[in-house]
């Protein structure tokens, strides 16, 4: 608000006063001409200022709640709408089946399950580097229907994303090299 519009505001609520008579107000020096109407204008405005820097502070507080709000619906049905994806780490061990060992996103363990029966079952597919720590992007896709009914049932798309190996397996590989090269020399 502008100082015009907040000192026009002030002029009107004085002219209410009981004890004011008279209100001057000198244009070209921008003061009051009694001293006890400026002295009571400078304690508005003290006022005003800390009022509005309280609404602004109560509206900030507003908005992060309603920000932790969105958030926190967005979080509830993200998966759903294919919006965030969940990412899971499986750990493959030399003769050993994969298992789920860390898992990134909003997922139950009913689904981690399913995923889990297809990482074993489809192992050949998802596993063409060794033993390891693999990362995939998992998106859920919804069941699709056509006249006829369901096509497709519901179901988690895993697509790879990163492998690294063990620590262990390239100390082991630094070692055989070692050996293997003594031996020659």
């Amino acid at each position: 608000m502008s100082i015009d519009k907040m000192r026009d505001q002030f002029v009107e609520w004085l002219k209410t006063q009981s004890h004011v008579l008279n209100v001057g107000f000198n244009k070209s020096s921008g003061r009051f001409i009694l001293p006890e109407d400026e002295t009571a204008w400078q304690a508005w405005l003290a006022s005003t200022a800390a009022t509005e820097a309280e609404i602004d502070q109560l509206k900030a507080e507003n908005e992060v709640l309603l920000d932790d709000l969105e958030q926190a619906k967005y979080d509830a049905d993200a998966w759903r709408n294919q919006e965030e994806s969940v990412w899971i780490q499986v750990f493959l061990g030399e003769g050993d089946d994969p298992f789920i060992s860390a898992v990134q996103g909003a997922i139950c363990i009913e689904q981690l399950a399913l995923m889990q029966s297809d990482l074993l079952a489809y192992a050949e597919d998802y596993f063409e580097h060794g033993a390891g720590l693999y990362v995939f992007d998992c998106r859920h896709c919804k069941a699709h229907y056509d006249n006829v009914g369901m096509t497709e049932p519901e179901h988690w798309e895993m697509d790879f994303s990163e492998y690294a190996r063990f620590p262990w397996a390239d100390e082991q590989d630094a070692e055989r090299d070692a050996t293997g090269n003594g031996e020659q020399a």
